[in-house]
C-alpha cells in the first residue's frame, strides 16, 4: 500500500492498494443514527487499516440514501440509483455493476452517486447528481485490474469532469462519488490522513484490513516471528523439535499457525514464533512418543505422533 498527494493536486490525497494486499474489504454501517470514523475505529476489536466515510445519509435524522446493502441487509433501497459498487462475498474485491445484476453475488452494496468511470471511460454527461457537480470537498472509491483505490479531495475541491480526467491518467477502470463535503474523512492506522474539513459523524464507512505482511511493511512493525519453508521429511514434531527445541510443542505450533486439519506439505511456509513459546525442554526428556524396538538390528526408534522416526538408540 501506498498513501500520496496527487502530483497536479496539492489537495489530494490517494491511496493505492495492491488487490494481493487486500485481507478483507468491508462496508459497514455505523452505530446508528451516525457516528464519526474515529469512534468506529475505536470500537472495532480488529482495527481496519484504511478508513473513509461512503454513502449518503440524511444529515437530520442520519437516514442512508439511495442503496446500501451491509452484509445483507437492506439499509436504504432506491429504485433509481441503482449502479454502483459491491463487494464479494469473501469480502475481498470490488463488483462494479447494477443492483439487480449482481442480485445474490454480493455481501455489501454502494450506489454510486454518480458513476464516474465505467470500463475505462468517462460517465459524462451526467443526468442525474448535476446538483453536486460543482468543485467540492470529496470521498471516491475506485479500482483496476491490479489496485483498490481512495481518493480524498480536500479545499478548494474538485467538480466531476476534473476527477474523471485526474483518475483516467493512473489507468482507472472504475469509480464512484461518494459522500462529500464536511464528510470527506480519510483514517489510515487510525490518524487522519487528509485534510477534512470537519469531524462530522457519519451513516457508513468502506474499511480495509491489509494483510499481515502488508500491514507490517506499511507501519514498519517488526513481526514476532520468522518464516520456515517446509522440507520433504518434515512433520510437525520434527519441526517444532528442531526450531523450538521440544517436539512436544507442535500442538502449539499447529494453532499459532492456525492450521486445522490441512496436510503439512512440502513447500509450504509456516510462522515459528520468536519467543519460541517462551518454555525450554527438558534435558534427556522425550515427550508424547512411541517407542519401537527392533530385534533384528537391537535399536530402539523413538516415533513422533506422526509416526516419523525422531531418535533412535543402539543396544548392542
Amino acid at each position: 500500500m501506498r498513501k500520496y498527494t496527487h502530483p497536479m493536486y496539492s489537495y489530494v490525497t490517494v491511496v493505492e492498494i495492491p488487490w494481493s494486499e487486500v485481507d478483507k474489504l468491508d462496508l459497514c454501517i455505523c452505530k446508528q443514527p451516525k457516528e464519526t470514523l474515529g469512534n468506529f475505529y475505536k470500537r472495532q476489536e480488529r482495527k481496519p487499516d484504511v478508513l473513509i466515510n461512503a454513502g449518503f445519509f440524511s444529515m437530520s435524522t442520519g437516514d442512508t440514501c439511495f442503496n446500501m446493502i451491509d452484509d445483507g441487509t437492506v439499509y436504504s433501497s432506491n429504485h433509481k440509483y441503482r449502479w454502483g459498487f459491491g463487494i464479494d462475498k469473501d469480502h475481498k474485491k470490488f463488483m462494479y455493476g447494477s443492483l439487480d445484476s449482481m442480485n445474490g453475488k454480493f455481501a455489501d452494496f454502494l450506489s454510486g452517486y454518480p458513476v464516474l468511470i465505467d470500463n475505462g471511460k468517462s460517465c459524462a454527461p451526467w443526468t442525474f447528481a448535476t446538483e453536486i457537480n460543482y468543485k467540492a470537498t470529496r470521498s471516491i472509491a475506485a479500482y483496476n485490474d491490479y489496485n483498490l483505490y481512495f481518493f480524498s479531495i480536500g479545499k478548494p475541491g474538485l467538480a466531476f469532469n476534473d476527477m474523471v480526467k485526474m483518475m483516467l491518467n493512473i489507468k482507472i477502470k472504475y469509480a464512484i462519488n461518494m459522500d462529500g463535503g464536511g464528510s470527506a474523512r480519510l483514517l489510515i492506522g487510525g490518524e487522519v490522513a487528509n485534510v477534512p474539513t470537519e469531524d462530522r459523524a457519519v451513516d457508513s464507512v468502506m474499511a480495509v484490513y491489509l494483510t499481515e505482511e502488508a500491514h507490517n511493511e506499511y507501519f514498519n512493525v517488526t513481526a514476532n516471528y520468522y518464516t520456515y519453508t517446509v522440507k520433504s521429511g518434515d512433520s510437525w514434531w520434527k519441526i517444532a523439535a528442531n526450531e523450538l527445541g521440544n517436539g512436544a510443542l507442535y500442538t502449539k505450533l499447529k494453532v499459532y499457525n492456525n492450521w486445522g486439519n490441512k496436510t503439512l506439505n512440502p513447500g509450504d511456509v509456516i510462522k515459528i514464533p520468536n519467543d519460541k513459546f517462551q518454555e525450554k525442554p527438558k534435558e534427556d526428556t522425550i515427550l508424547d512418543c512411541t517407542v519401537k524396538y527392533n530385534q533384528t538390528k537391537n535399536l530402539l526408534s523413538f516415533l513422533d505422533p506422526d509416526g516419523k522416526e525422531i531418535h533412535t538408540i543402539s543396544l548392542k
